[in-house]
């Protein structure tokens, strides 16, 4: 009796699952079918226009993104190569400012060195136009001068005593070198004025040097020596009427100074020196 019951119960069970199911799954009529086939094609085609859209708009953007990339890039260029033409521009123009500052400045030393270069002035010429002879504008130097003689007068006193080859050497008269003025530098000796003359006129000189008195010895002039006149004879200068105590290379010229080379026979006794 039990298994009968719990069988019905399991076949009332059934029947109504199987009912709820049955009533779950509708059928459709033709109708509605045919609505049912427009709808999902209408859906098909709405979603292969939306892919199509989809489709289409992704090129576009893709196209009007990469146009943009290009145009900013372009542009991008176009600053940078603007920003190179401008500072091309400006190192040209401050590359121009320093030659001309260069150029200034030069021109500024030139006119400078030019304006503190003392100008030329044109030499005074004597020519017909000048009216007359022209003076130099810079006065000449003064010209140091003193006169100077060579003799020796006393021989012709003494000729018993003259030494017979020496006979020629005496000059005129005893005149050897007459009188003349000649110039000499400032510093210049007595030995330094005799030795140029004798050699400028072509007149014999012989001298030797004494480390004792760090002076020179006038021996001979014109072939004329010490000794060849008596034991006392031989040459001595005078300058200005005085016969100074030193050698004749330690005496300095002054200018207008008489000197007199004199021969005596008396060691100057008879040129009148007194000791």
């Amino acid at each position: 009796m039990r298994k009968t019951i719990k069988k019905l119960l399991a076949g009332v069970l059934v029947a109504v699952c199987m009912t709820a199911l049955f009533a779950g799954c509708v059928i459709e009529t033709p109708e509605q079918a045919a609505r049912n086939a427009a709808g999902n094609s209408y859906s098909t085609a709405s979603s292969s226009e939306n892919s199509a859209n989809t489709s289409d708009s992704s090129p576009s953007e893709s196209s009007e993104s990469s146009a943009s990339s290009t145009s900013s890039e372009k542009a991008d260029k176009t600053t940078s190569e603007s920003k190179a033409d401008t500072e091309k521009q400006e190192s040209a123009s401050s590359s121009s400012e320093k030659s001309n500052g260069s150029s200034s400045e030069k021109e500024s030393a030139s006119s400078a060195s030019s304006s503190s270069k003392p100008k030329a002035t044109a030499k005074p010429s004597g020519g017909s136009g000048s009216g007359g002879n022209s003076q130099s504008s810079q006065p000449e130097e003064d010209t140091l001068t003193c006169t100077l003689s060579v003799t020796c007068k006393t021989v012709l006193d003494n000729l018993e005593f003259l030494d017979p080859t020496r006979k020629d050497c005496i000059g005129d008269n005893g005149v050897i070198y007459a009188k003349k003025t000649v110039s000499f530098e400032e510093g210049e000796t007595v030995f330094d004025v005799l030795s140029r003359e004798m050699k400028k006129n072509g007149i014999h000189m012989d001298f030797s040097f004494s480390p004792v008195y760090n002076s020179r010895y006038i021996k001979g002039i014109n072939n004329l020596y010490e000794f060849n006149c008596g034991s006392g004879s031989g040459w001595m200068y005078r300058v200005n009427g005085v016969f100074p105590n030193y050698g004749c290379s330690q005496y300095q010229v002054e200018d207008g100074d008489t000197i007199e080379w004199l021969y005596t026979c008396d060691l100057g006794v008879d040129l009148g020196r007194n000791y």
